[in-house]
């Protein structure tokens, strides 16, 4: 199926909301890259991140393997603290509008930063001409819940009292960071604060059960993403079952912005994508799935190696920028 490119507005293409599969169309040097990529992924994440290795030693192999993706050229980057949380600013040389995108990083709560997010956070920001801020939250087991969530809140309140409107803003993350988007949007809902002009998740995490059948049938084949990895960190980050905030697919997601999903159909997450793309149809929300053919957990983050991957960011940057435009 192909993907409908939003242009002045959403409103201009209403087909765009709908549930896509990405067909692979790498070439065979990109076809020889991903199979690398797979292969590095398999020996340098999964086979170490697991319970037997200290979260602090996880960190630093993120590190060392992020270290290799490198940040795309044209932004500046800013280390800062707002309202006492640490926030990354990345900010185009030659910015074309007033819009921010809220970058929320991935690793399973514990582990990342954004530093380790930069081969895509530095890339949407160029792509769209907008502030990107990558929040530094507060990570478990040192910091379990809420203190992820509550770092982000502040975050969201900050680029308010900043100048931007909830029209200027996107959320995203990949991840536990698509968790986090959204319950941060939920909470926003909640509190009767401005609403952001779209909601983007990479990868994201919906379930904090794991009940997805995906997670048994995409085990092996997964190069990324572990049970045990995953369990554990959801273990030290102390997810709340009760909380309707971190749990999407079972409490109601009306008045939610639009939501751009993007999957890859290799990865143990693929059904919490589906099912949240069923659940958010329901509630009325309106939400683009995309499943990518032959790509795993976060592939954004090889955007410098792969076309498929740079193509990915590039239909997020549309995709904020006809939020951004619908709002005007």
């Amino acid at each position: 199926m192909n993907v409908a490119t939003p242009r002045k507005s959403l409103k201009s293409a209403p087909s765009y909301f709908s549930l896509a599969y990405i067909p692979n169309r790498e070439d065979k040097f990109e076809g020889r890259l991903a199979v690398f990529f797979r292969k590095l992924l398999r020996q340098a994440f999964k086979r170490l991140m697991t319970s037997r290795v200290p979260f602090k030693t996880q960190r630093k192999i993120l590190n060392l393997l992020a270290s290799g993706m490198p940040k795309v050229g044209g932004v500046s980057i800013e280390r800062c603290m707002v309202q006492g949380v640490g926030v990354e600013i990345i900010k185009p040389k030659k910015p074309s509008v007033k819009g921010a995108i809220l970058y929320l990083h991935g690793g399973a709560f514990c582990i990342g930063s954004p530093k380790t997010h930069r081969a895509i956070t530095t890339r949407l920001a160029a792509m769209t001409g907008f502030e990107v801020w990558a929040v530094d939250y507060a990570l478990a087991p040192e910091h379990p819940f809420p203190g992820g969530i509550a770092d982000v809140m502040t975050a969201y309140s900050a680029l308010l009292s900043r100048g931007f409107s909830g029209k200027d803003i996107i959320i995203a993350g990949d991840s536990a960071g698509g968790m986090l988007t959204l319950a941060a949007a939920v909470r926003i809902k909640h509190a009767r604060q401005p609403m952001p002009a779209g909601l983007v998740l990479i990868s994201p995490l919906t379930d904090g059960q794991y009940t997805g059948e995906s997670i048994q049938t995409k085990r092996e084949i997964d190069p990324v993403l572990s049970y045990e990895w995953i369990s554990t960190c959801a273990a030290a980050y102390q997810f709340p079952l009760n909380d309707s905030s971190h749990n999407p697919l079972r409490n109601p997601l009306n008045g939610l912005p639009p939501i751009l999903s993007q999957v890859g159909d290799e990865e143990m997450l693929l059904d919490d994508a589906l099912r949240l793309h069923e659940h958010a149809t329901r509630c009325g929300v309106a939400i683009r799935t995309e499943v990518y053919e032959h790509r795993w957990h976060v592939f954004h983050a090889q955007a410098p190696f792969l076309r498929s991957a740079q193509t990915a960011l590039q239909r997020i940057a549309d995709f904020a920028r006809a939020c951004h435009v619908e709002n005007r």
